[in-house]
Order: structure tokens, then C-alpha cells, then sequence
């Protein structure tokens, strides 16, 4: 688990006080068992030591898959729940010979937490049920700006292809805007093949499929 999107200063001063809230339960609880069989203050007293760290990780572990969406924790960490299935379009400066630039159906899945970020992007005609390629994120990062909108950049790598099989497996780099109120993310590509273009995608659903095609 990483922290690099909490605010470091909160986040330190919010393990302090779980600790002494915790530390202080811990001594009630010692101050509350004397009178109790040996065996079972020994097993209390030994399992104690797991006590505080144990419940940190736990009330962590909240924030980072659920609590971090909510309001209540923006304090903490404050980043744009980009989690769900957006649909759109990609116009490629890529043209078969003789053909013109290459536009297509996307569906971008987002599946993410307070620490992690992964991009699925899958390309195709979804009328007609073609399918061109995939990709995945292999590295993200969402950059806050000083207008206070996000920007998301991250390297990917493409597989399969059924437009040419020029275009199998090569890498290439994102960057996008993040715009919440509309929930949609617009932006830029470049690949490895010396290959860009521009893609356009709103958010359908919170649910990931993992394909192109519902």
C-alpha cells in the first residue's frame, strides 16, 4: 500500500491519534482483566502486543477500498472517485493504405482505490461486434492542477489487433482531463508506432464488464 495521494501532514497526524485512542483502550482493557483465570490474562496480555497496529491496519484498510469516496475523508485524501465503465469514441492518425484515419468505438474501465489506479481500454465497432485491440496500464498517475481539476497520465501497452497486425503489441503513453461534472474524460494518446490520437469517453456505468462489447 502506498500513500502518496493522502495529504502527508493529516495522514501522519491521523496515526497518532489512532494510536493513543487505541493505546488508551488497550490500557482499560488491562486495568479491566485482573481478576481474571491466569490462562486467559496470559493469551490477552500476549495477543495484546497485535492490539493497536492490528486495528490501525484494519480502519486503513476501510479507508483505502471504501471510506475514501466519501466526503467525511476528503480532509484526508481528496481525489476524483474515477472508478466504472466509460464509453466513447478514439480518432486515430492511424489509416490503413489507401483508407482515411481510423475512428472507432472505446470503453475505458477504471477500477480503483485511495492507493491504486488500473486502466483496461478495449477498441472496436460495437454495432458490428469488431473488435480491434486492448490495452492496459502499466504505470498512473492523476496530477492535480492549479485550478483545481485532475489530469491522468499513464503508460500502456496494446495487444491484438485486428485493424493490421502492424499494430500488435507495442506500447504508447495517455493523458487526460477529468472533467467530474459531466463525468467524462477527454484527451490525448501516443504510441511506440510513431501513431496519436484523440479520445472521448463519458461514464456509462460503475460496473466493469472487462470486453468491449456489454
Amino acid at each position: 500500500m502506498t500513500f502518496k495521494y493522502y495529504k502527508p501532514e493529516r495522514l501522519t497526524i491521523f496515526i497518532i491519534a489512532l494510536t493513543v485512542i487505541f493505546g488508551a483502550i488497550a490500557t482499560l482493557v488491562h486495568h479491566s482483566i485482573t481478576d481474571l483465570p491466569a490462562p486467559v490474562k496470559n493469551l490477552i496480555f500476549f495477543t495484546d502486543s497485535f492490539t493497536v497496529p492490528f486495528f490501525i491496519a484494519l480502519i486503513m484498510h476501510l479507508i483505502n477500498k471504501k471510506l475514501w469516496k466519501s466526503k467525511q475523508f476528503k480532509w484526508l485524501i481528496d481525489i476524483p472517485n474515477l472508478n466504472g465503465r466509460y464509453l466513447g469514441t478514439i480518432v486515430s492518425s492511424y489509416s490503413p493504405p489507401g483508407g482515411s484515419p481510423v475512428v472507432l468505438d472505446c470503453v475505458l474501465e477504471i477500477k480503483q482505490s485511495a492507493t491504486s489506479l488500473h486502466i483496461t481500454a478495449y477498441f472496436g465497432t460495437i454495432s458490428t461486434g469488431f473488435i480491434s485491440s486492448s490495452s492496459f496500464s502499466v504505470s498512473e498517475e492523476l496530477v492535480p492542477g492549479k485550478n483545481g481539476f485532475f489530469t491522468l497520465y499513464y503508460i500502456f501497452t496494446n495487444e491484438t489487433g485486428g485493424i493490421s497486425q502492424k499494430l500488435n503489441n507495442h506500447s504508447g503513453t495517455a493523458k487526460y482531463s477529468y472533467y467530474p461534472d459531466k463525468h467524462k474524460l477527454e484527451g490525448v494518446y501516443y504510441n511506440v508506432l510513431g501513431n496519436k490520437g484523440e479520445i472521448k469517453v463519458s461514464l456509462e456505468q460503475t460496473n466493469l464488464l472487462g470486453r468491449l462489447i456489454p
